[in-house]
């Protein structure tokens, strides 16, 4: 993919088409494809940018066009389709199932099949600010003796990024009995927890990725897969009633210690 972006983007091409170059590299590959995307751009030539990633179409692109599964869905001015498109996933209902693996996120070796937000048992996309948050990983093996890796990313209303969480032993609060074992071939649920009172009230999506152990590149990968909106209770609002900035808003701990009187105060 490296090279043939390098290729392409050097051939003075009158249009460039790029297919979902952002969603492999390391990031800094990332910039230097949007860097010479832009350059191109205002070169006066054109530039087809197929990709998942909102922030960059808004960034990059006047006119956008919505394509689901080969079909059009809507085009016009990209703020315009950006806003109906994440607006989309306000309808998921917690829940995204890929019944036709042809059509599922992977390759040969995995595929996802479903992605699902839970809170008390529940799947939702509707969550009180003091609720856990459950995501559940569903995906087939295809191959025999694999070691995977599942890891999501979340992004805010703005598609920035808040989080990213996996199921390796460095970043797990608890212990996957499938981390570094060879699995065999079969349909796997990973879960991960998100603790309440953690994230602010605000609407969020979920990327979802699973690469083969110390491979590194996404086996699948699904981008935006699912929304869901986490609701103010008001509970931490008795004092203080405006809003609290951040994507987080933990409950922390805190204490206050009398230590004297102040040496050398004026009486």
């Amino acid at each position: 993919v490296r090279l043939a972006f390098a290729v392409a983007a050097h051939l003075e091409p009158e249009i460039l088409l790029v297919d979902e170059v952002l969603a492999v590299g390391d990031m800094a590959f990332q910039r230097k494809c949007l860097g010479k995307m832009e350059e191109v751009a205002k070169g006066g030539r054109t530039v087809i940018f197929v990709s998942h990633n909102m922030a960059s179409i808004a960034n990059l692109c006047d006119k956008t066009v919505w394509l689901d599964a080969g079909r059009l869905v809507r085009a016009g001015v990209t703020n315009e389709i950006v806003s109906a498109y994440v607006g989309n996933f306000r309808n998921t209902g917690g829940e995204v199932n890929w019944p036709d693996l042809k059509m599922a996120p992977g390759n040969d070796r995995v595929k996802l099949t479903s992605v699902r937000v839970k809170a008390d048992g529940v799947v939702t996309s509707d969550v009180l600010i003091s609720k856990e948050i459950t995501i559940e990983i569903d995906y087939c093996n295809f191959e025999e003796d694999s070691m995977l890796d599942i890891t999501f990313l979340l992004r805010d209303k703005t598609n920035s990024f808040v989080l990213a969480s996996a199921n390796r032993p460095s970043a797990n609060l608890s212990v996957d009995k499938w981390y570094g074992k060879r699995r065999p071939r079969g349909i796997y649920r990973s879960t991960c927890v998100i603790p309440a009172n953690f994230l602010n009230d605000d609407y969020y999506t979920i990327d979802v990725g699973i690469s083969v152990t110390a491979r590194g590149e996404w086996e699948a990968f699904a981008q935006n897969v699912i929304g869901f909106v986490v609701h103010d209770t008001g509970e931490m609002k008795k004092e203080y009633s405006g809003s609290w900035v951040g994507v987080v808003r933990p409950k922390l701990a805190w204490s206050t210690h009398y230590l004297g009187e102040e040496k050398g105060a004026v009486s």
